[in-house]
Order: structure tokens, then sequence, then C-alpha cells
């Protein structure tokens, strides 16, 4: 990201920021991949004749990347050798990691789980599914197009 300020001729300052062409691309299909998944998440619920269980996996979806970016920020930044102990705070990290993991298993399974006691209906569960799917394949994206740059910088979070 480049920062670049402008004055106006009433002497106020203000701040953007400039991306390549690489970035504004990917920012848009990230924006568009997160909107489908929310529009599958929401026909999941909303069709006739379906109930609004299925909304229940998407507070999964705002949970699971907390504990990974709390872990990663907290995560030392330099590991001692390979098989030897880790240093500083590498457990914190450990263990958002595997939180993130939870909740992601957890947001997968909840609508296969209520299919099957009956609770939802089987469309329920596909559009659940795909939403679910698309939206954490967006925020992998995301982290391909906008955190890997950092990464170059040695400040990455993963």
């Amino acid at each position: 990201f480049r920062h670049s300020t402008q004055h106006n001729t009433k002497t106020k300052t203000q701040t953007f920021i400039m991306l390549s062409k690489k970035q504004a691309f990917g920012l848009v299909g990230v924006s568009c991949f997160l909107a489908l998944g929310g529009t599958f998440q929401i026909l999941a619920c909303a069709l006739p004749g379906y109930n609004w269980y299925p909304l229940i996996s998407s507070v999964f979806y705002v949970l699971a990347p907390l504990p990974f970016l709390l872990g990663a920020l907290l995560k030392p930044k330099q590991q001692n050798l390979f098989l030897a102990a880790p240093a500083g705070n590498a457990f914190i990290a450990d263990i958002g990691t595997f939180i993130s993991a939870f909740f992601l298993v957890s947001a997968l399974a909840l609508c296969p789980v209520l299919a099957h006691n009956q609770v939802i209906k089987i469309g329920a569960v596909i559009y659940s599914l795909c939403g679910g799917i698309i939206i954490y394949a967006s925020l992998m994206a995301y982290a391909f197009f906008f955190l890997a740059e950092k990464k170059e910088e040695n400040m990455s979070l993963f």
C-alpha cells in the first residue's frame, strides 16, 4: 500500500490509499464472493418452507478468524531451530489456530447435524454449506492478496 497526502485549498489534509491493479481486483473479487456467500446463507433461511436455524452458523463465520488472528499477533518474531522448543508465545498461536479450526468445523458441521435431526431441510444444508465454503474461500483469498505483501516485509500473520 502506498499512502498519499493531498492538500486542499482550505488546508485540510486528505489521506487515501492507492492500490495496485492486483490489489484492486483482489479486493473487488473478495467482496463479491463474500456477498455471494452471504446471499447463499440468507437463502438457506429465507426460501419458503425453510426456517432460520441455518443462520446460527454465521456466528461461527465471525468468530472463526478471531482466535487465529489474536494468536498470530502474539506469535514470536523468530522461532528456534526445527524440532527445538518454540520460543516465546508460540503456544498461544497454536491455541488460537486450534480454536479457529474448531469454529470452522463447527460451522460446516452444524447444518448437516440439524438436517439429520430433521430440524432443517436438505436444501437449506446445501445453501448453507455453499455459502460457508465461499465465505471461507474468500477469506483465504484476502489473505493471499493482502497479507502476502506483509509476509515479504517480515510482518507476517502466518
